[in-house]
């Protein structure tokens, strides 16, 4: 079955490119977070795992955030707070709502992109980024 593609030409297509490009202007400072907070909160895991627990079990956190990055860093950020608030309880609730809020927000325009590249560029082809 034939994908039905769009063509990127289009006035449809044009504006839902320069939404999104506005959508990634907006929410960059919250991709910066993320990024940041991912980083410092998993260091911040694993060192308290290695002052608790020892080496290999700081080994094993690291293992598993290493997983987890594989989906990305906003799922990293959200494992990494939670375990601190909740397990360790060194860090209030805050911490672990404003890591939910920015993966909700880099997950809608992830999913925004990645739907009009489905539609655009089916094959992977690269249009899309080709300004």
């Amino acid at each position: 079955m034939t994908p039905n593609i769009e063509d990127i030409s289009s006035e449809k297509v044009r504006g839902e490119i320069r939404y999104i490009n506005k959508l990634r202007k907006w929410t960059s400072s919250a991709r910066s977070i993320t990024m940041l907070g991912a980083s410092v909160t998993s260091f911040w895991l694993i060192y308290r795992v290695f002052v608790i627990y020892g080496f290999w079990a700081a080994l094993v956190c690291f293992l598993g955030l290493s997983i987890v990055y594989g989906l990305g860093v906003s799922p990293m950020f959200v494992v990494a707070t939670n375990l601190l608030c909740f397990y360790f309880k060194v860090v209030g609730i805050w911490l672990p709502i404003i890591s939910y809020i920015l993966a909700i927000i880099l997950l809608y325009v992830d999913m925004r992109v990645d739907n009009l590249r489905k539609r655009v560029d089916p094959y992977n082809l690269g249009s899309i980024n080709d300004r």
